[in-house]
């Protein structure tokens, strides 16, 4: 085998690990917005008081795997320059780092915008 396939099925496998390492930590935002659905269509309490008094870790897993794919599509090479080493970046195309982190924001805005309704709501309550 050359070492150029083997760079290539490293790659491979970095970039895939990390999309599913992604898709892992979106795992709790996602179930979260789905009792929260559940919770606006048919006002059901089961298990979402509990969830959402965990939105902090939840965004915590967000911002992990939002920061953990973009930094997987960052490709960085040290390069000779005229004075010393140059820095060049560039950009990996792997389509599931991509759709995690688009994922990941849209859950961060979501919960967001839900931390802002609850912050209204308990504001307006007086307590």
């Amino acid at each position: 085998m050359t070492k150029n396939a083997t760079m290539i099925r490293v790659s491979f496998f970095r970039q895939l690990a990390s999309g599913l390492v992604g898709v892992t930590l979106l795992l709790p935002a996602a179930v979260f917005g789905l009792i929260a659905v559940k919770r606006i269509c048919f006002g059901s309490k089961w298990m979402y008081v509990y969830l959402a008094q965990q939105t902090q870790w939840m965004i915590g897993c967000l911002v992990v795997a939002v920061l953990f794919n973009a930094l997987a599509q960052l490709k960085v090479r040290i390069v000779p320059g005229r004075i010393g080493p140059d820095v060049e970046l560039g950009l990996r195309k792997n389509w599931l780092n991509t759709a995690v982190v688009l994922q990941g924001i849209l859950f961060l805005l979501g919960l967001a915008a839900y931390l802002f309704v609850e912050h209204l709501r308990w504001e307006g309550a007086g307590i």
